[in-house]
C-alpha cells in the first residue's frame, strides 16, 4: 500500500513538473515577444556583455574575458566567460570560471538549459544537486555540489533570458560561489 502511495505522489511530482516546465516555456515565449515590442532583438554584444562579469574575485588572479556575439536572421545569442586562479593547497591550480549566455532570441536553447527550473533535489554521500530560491526575482537557480571532488557549480536561469554558471574547485560548500553571485549585477540583468 505504501509503494502504490509513494508511486501515485511521484507521479504527480512528474506532473506538477511538466506543467511549471510548459508554464516557463510561454512566459519566456511572452517576455521575448515584449523584447521584440521594444526593439530589443539581439543578444548584448559579448564587449558589453563582459561588463557583467567580476573584474577581481579576492584572493584570485584574473585572467582575460573571452566572448563572442552571433546574429544569423532572427537567432541571436552572445556568450562570456572568464577564469579566476589561485595555487591551490595540493599543488594543482584552483579556480573559479564564470559564463554568461545572452539567449535573447535563442528561446528554445534557454529553455532547454532550464529544465531544472521545475524543481529539483537529489543527495546522496557523493554529491548534492538542487533548485533553490535566490532571492531575486524572474531568476531561478541550481546548485550542483560534487562532496567527493570538493567541485560547486551554480547555474542562474535570468529573466527567461540569460543563464550564469559558476564553477569553484577545491570548495567544502556551495556559500563561496553564491556570494560571487550575489556581488554581480544580476538584479540588472533580472530587469532587461
Amino acid at each position: 500500500m505504501q509503494e502504490l502511495q509513494q508511486t501515485a505522489e511521484n507521479l504527480q511530482n512528474v506532473s506538477d513538473a511538466a506543467k511549471q516546465v510548459s508554464q516557463n516555456v510561454d512566459l519566456a515565449e511572452q517576455k521575448r515577444q515584449e523584447r521584440i515590442k521594444k526593439g530589443d532583438t539581439l543578444a548584448i554584444h559579448f564587449e558589453k556583455l563582459q561588463e557583467y562579469l567580476p573584474a577581481s574575485i579576492s584572493g584570485y588572479t584574473a585572467k582575460e574575458p573571452k566572448g563572442q556575439s552571433m546574429n544569423m536572421g532572427e537567432f541571436s545569442f552572445s556568450t562570456v566567460s572568464r577564469e579566476y586562479t589561485k595555487p591551490g593547497k595540493d599543488g594543482m591550480e584552483d579556480y573559479i570560471k564564470i559564463e554568461l549566455v545572452d539567449y535573447n532570441q535563442a528561446g528554445a536553447l534557454y529553455s532547454g538549459m532550464t529544465i531544472w527550473a521545475a524543481g529539483f533535489k537529489f543527495e546522496s554521500k557523493e554529491k548534492l544537486e538542487q533548485t533553490y530560491d535566490p532571492g531575486i526575482q524572474n531568476v531561478v537557480a541550481f546548485e550542483s555540489f560534487d562532496k567527493i571532488q570538493k567541485e560547486v557549480k551554480i547555474t542562474y536561469g535570468i529573466a527567461w533570458r540569460f543563464i550564469l554558471s559558476i564553477t569553484a574547485t577545491n570548495q567544502s560548500s556551495s556559500d563561496f560561489a553564491k556570494q560571487v553571485v550575489s556581488n554581480m549585477k544580476v538584479k540588472e540583468l533580472a530587469n532587461m
